[in-house]
């Protein structure tokens, strides 16, 4: 099926055939580690808007978290500028989180995020693999069609979740059009799940994530995992993030697979093990509405394990970069505990 028509459903993965003539991973069958956006200045921070970000957090300084514990606030680590993408606060499991003045803010800041990201990744190997999901946290990505220091050709995206069946079948499919159109991603490099029975399409989307030449998909070194250079996710207030949500089979019973049917959903979702293989994670929760959330996400020293809020369990580890990236409204309660 070809992307300009860009029906809401597709019966089958796609699959590429074509191969990138830059390869310069010195590692075959593995990965390497980018540059966190706070270690490496790279094209993609040129010639973005600045935005002026809250300084209200100045001069907050951090309480141990239970059990665990937040580096000491800075005014350094206060986001400032969405194009320099300041390093942010760290807490002691690795995790970074950026507070913004607004939800504008917020929208520069993963763009000038997923262009150096891009940038970086297609110089290092030749391509760049990215799993979205729909709404917010995609709509801003049309900014980057201007970008004249990108190869879209060498950009594939992926999907982190989707309904398979039902009315609302290839939702975040047809969300990414005016993504995908405004950069000329090409039609054979969008990698839609497919609608069909979910179990069914959860195995066959990660049979095509697994069969994709490692440049484009590599391997994560500490678990073997397919490893996409990032995820982009979204936060809902209830914890959840693709269609894992809290106490839900999926998060429950993982049984080391890439993609699961999602319970009670009519689709399919990423797990937290092939989100957490990444190279970078990026989450996006700025609604005042999730406050509570993020308290529960970043303040607690038991977040890796609870089930009861999955996005909080999506963790750092050698190669894999997560950073939250919040608003003044959405940080006001985790603030209180860190």
């Amino acid at each position: 099926m070809e992307l300009s028509a860009f029906s809401a459903v597709a019966t089958e993965p796609r699959v590429i055939s074509w191969e990138p003539t830059v390869w310069q991973v010195g590692c075959p069958g593995g990965r390497q580690v980018l540059p966190s956006a706070g270690a490496a200045r790279g094209p993609g921070g040129h010639g973005t808007t600045c935005c002026l970000v809250a300084s209200v957090l100045a001069g907050l300084v951090a309480c141990r978290l239970r059990g665990g514990g937040a580096r000491r606030w800075k005014s350094s680590n206060i986001v400032r500028n969405a194009a320099v993408a300041s390093e942010g606060a760290q807490l002691s499991d690795g995790r970074k989180y950026h507070v913004f003045l607004n939800d504008a803010a917020v929208a520069e800041h993963v763009c000038a995020s997923v262009r150096k990201l891009m940038v970086s990744a297609i110089a290092e190997k030749g391509a760049f693999a990215m799993s979205i999901g729909s709404g917010t946290t995609v709509a801003p990505l049309q900014s980057l069609g201007v970008a004249k220091d990108i190869d879209f050709r060498r950009v594939h995206v992926f999907f982190g979740n989707d309904r398979t069946s039902g009315d609302s079948a290839g939702k975040c499919f047809a969300g990414a059009r005016e993504f995908v159109q405004a950069c000329g991603i090409p039609a054979l490099n969008v990698h839609a799940i497919g609608a069909g029975d979910p179990e069914e399409m959860a195995a066959k989307y990660e049979k095509h994530i697994l069969g994709m030449p490692l440049e484009v998909v590599g391997r994560c070194q500490r678990n073997g995992y397919a490893a996409l250079d990032l995820f982009l996710l979204g936060s809902g207030a209830d914890g959840h993030t693709a269609s894992l949500y809290p106490g839900s089979s999926q998060v429950l019973n993982p049984g080391g697979r890439l993609v699961l049917s999602a319970e009670g959903k009519g689709g399919v979702t990423a797990s937290i093990d092939y989100i957490s293989s990444a190279r970078q994670v990026i989450i996006s929760a700025g609604k005042a509405s999730q406050a509570n959330m993020v308290a529960i996400a970043l303040g607690r020293a038991d977040a890796a394990s609870n089930t009861q809020c999955p996005v909080g369990m999506i963790s750092v580890a050698e190669g894999t970069g997560v950073d939250w990236l919040l608003t003044e409204s959405s940080a006001a309660e985790l603030l209180k505990v860190v």
